[in-house]
């Protein structure tokens, strides 16, 4: 039940962002909404991979320096909490919100 409160909350989160972001730039949040959720889902991403990534490194540099095991390399690998949830919900529901209002378009 945790799990699901936090995810909408994210979802509810990054939509007004991304609302106000469309406001604030002046264009119409669908224009906005799908590559949005990718970006805020990239750099979620790119912080947990930039901190194994430090992680490894100071592991190796005390290791070549000192010689003492300081805990070794690991292997990155994306952790999916409820915020990562609730961004990945967020990205299907506005793929399909898109799909919808541009694809009406074409018929």
């Amino acid at each position: 039940m945790r799990t699901v409160i936090i995810a909408v909350v994210t979802i509810i989160i990054e939509t007004i962002l991304l609302w106000l972001l469309s406001l604030w730039i002046g264009v119409n949040i669908m224009e906005i909404l799908l590559l949005g959720g990718i970006s805020i889902f990239g750099v979620v991403w790119f912080f947990q991979h930039g901190s194994t990534y430090a992680s490894n490194q100071v592991n190796s540099m005390t290791r070549g320096w000192t010689g003492l095991d300081a805990g070794g390399v690991r292997v990155f690998r994306f952790k999916f909490g409820p915020i990562v949830f609730g961004l990945l919900i967020f990205i299907l529901i506005s793929l399909v919100i898109t799909v919808v209002y541009y694809g009406g378009d074409l018929a």
